[in-house]
């Protein structure tokens, strides 16, 4: 079939336009003022990263090979003591940014939060223009503002990737800070929820170690189909609250996406890595933003798991049997992101949550969804699970709490991190459930990730049916797939 045919049929259209790496490199250091003595030795260093063989993407090197052992090495050879910085990313208090816009002559801010071509960006929506100064603001060299703090000093130097073994990888654990990238943090808490083995994956041999103590990180991500690695060092946004014990082991109000275990830091670095890409933390903010790369949910997940298939999903109340199926049969091989349109019962609008579940209970089709803010559930009819406990055959990952009776997301008990068992006095923790047919008409826009494979998943079944979603050029494209395409979507995931 002739590629144009293809997509006159299939109504495939590119839902991103890449930005051209010179314009990724630009945003990264305009205006950049440095002083050296902070840095580590930089020849050194990069003597160990020229020895990784490496491609060049969106002006960034992608290394082939794992480059942190390289860096450790060097460090332990040359008994190096200051600590690793990203001069593709520069970020350390060392670093100032000069930064104009439409409301402001310029500024001087702290690199990585935005920058002027994001304020053009913004300037195009009238009603985003707030976020001009949002940004702003809170980039400024103020006593008020955000700044970049080393991960591996932060928490008394308790930090690690994953605190709490097993329960720091869940989806209850992701919190979305003060940008606005709901979409995104739902995404994550998708993969936290169904592929664990994914963030695990993303960190290599890191996982059960305390972060370096040289400052570099290393994460594997997928550009283009093929497994890479970004380094880049711990340097993590937050604000000028650092004194974490007034929190009751909590994080303080963050503005970058964080967990709920003061300890844990995968989440911020993995959010930092995406920012990097970006160029700054605004390019992540807001849902459905098409002239940046990365801010959309599919875009993220299929970069950070290399699924072929990253899908925006369009339907109505009449494709509720229909997308029941495409729900139920792509369960534990595809992350999914709903988009909710429409305010109702403590549903928010314009706002992005992840799909846990979906399934059948009490006779009735239900789905598990989880607001990233970690609070706000659903208040109508089960949302609190009471519906689902007769006649329910509850998945391992969903169960009965021994203090509610409601289901929740895994066990809340003993067995579970204080920190993850329901807060306060709503029993609310942002996982609710909704009965499928109010799912439909709040909900008309799913994003769907797949299949999703790690060094712990392998699927065996053929996937050649893929091309018709994922063509040869259009590899980095989110994909729209509307009503008349949603048989031919429901015969693919089911294979």
């Amino acid at each position: 079939m002739e590629r144009e045919e293809l997509s006159r049929r299939l109504s495939l259209h590119s839902k991103t336009q890449p930005l051209k790496p010179h314009e990724l490199v630009s945003n990264r250091r305009e205006g950049l003022e440095s002083t050296s003595e902070y840095a580590c030795d930089e020849y050194i260093i990069q003597q160990a990263l020229d020895s990784c063989p490496y491609d060049m993407y969106l002006g960034l090197r992608w290394y082939r090979l794992d480059p942190l052992p390289s860096i450790i090495s060097a460090y332990e050879e040359h008994e190096e003591t200051r600590l690793f910085i990203d001069n593709e990313f520069p970020v350390h208090p060392n670093v100032h940014l000069e930064v104009s816009s439409p409301n402001k002559e310029s500024a001087k801010c702290i690199p990585g939060v935005i920058t002027s071509s994001n304020c053009r960006d913004f300037v195009t929506v009238p009603k985003r223009v707030p976020r001009i100064k949002h940004f702003m603001d809170k980039a400024e060299l103020t006593d008020g503002g955000w700044n970049w703090d080393r991960a591996s000093t932060m928490q008394n130097s308790k930090c690690k990737l994953f605190s709490a073994a097993s329960q720091s990888i869940d989806p209850r654990n992701v919190l979305q800070g003060k940008v606005g990238n709901c979409g995104f943090c739902s995404g994550i808490a998708s993969l936290a929820a169904g592929f664990p083995e994914i963030i695990k994956d993303a960190f290599g041999d890191n996982s059960q170690l305390t972060l370096s103590k040289y400052g570099a990180v290393s994460v594997l991500m997928y550009p283009r189909g093929q497994p890479r690695y970004l380094m880049m060092d711990d340097f993590i946004l937050s604000k000028n609250e650092r004194d974490c014990t007034a929190y009751n082991g909590r994080n303080p109000p963050s503005p970058s996406m964080h967990s709920l275990l003061s300890s844990d830091a995968w989440v911020r670095l993995l959010e930092k890595a995406f920012v990097k890409v970006q160029a700054s933390y605004a390019s992540l903010d807001g849902y459905y933003k098409y002239n940046s790369l990365y801010r959309h949910p599919a875009r993220a997940m299929q970069l950070l798991t290399g699924a072929p298939l990253a899908l925006e999903v369009h339907y109505s109340i009449s494709d509720a049997d229909i997308m029941y199926k495409i729900l139920l049969s792509s369960h534990g091989r595809f992350a999914k992101v709903v988009h909710c349109r429409k305010k109702f019962e403590g549903l928010i609008p314009s706002h992005g949550y992840s799909l846990l579940w979906v399934g059948e209970g009490g006779g009735e089709r239900w789905v598990c969804l989880r607001n990233p803010h970690g609070q706000g559930s659903y208040e109508g009819r089960g949302f609190n699970g009471c519906n689902i406990v007769e006649g329910s055959d509850l998945p391992n990952c969903l169960k009965v709490c021994n203090n509610t009776n409601r289901i929740v997301w895994k066990q809340e008990s003993s067995e579970c991190h204080s920190a993850l068992c329901l807060r306060d006095y709503n029993h609310d923790n942002g996982v609710f459930f909704i009965d499928f047919n109010t799912f439909i008409e709040c909900f008309p826009i799913t994003t769907i990730v797949g299949p999703i494979e790690s060094k712990s998943i392998t699927h065996t079944a053929d996937y050649s049916d893929y091309d018709y979603f994922s063509l040869e050029s259009d590899k980095d494209c989110v994909h729209e797939v509307h009503r008349r395409d949603l048989i031919h979507l429901c015969e693919i995931v089911a294979t």
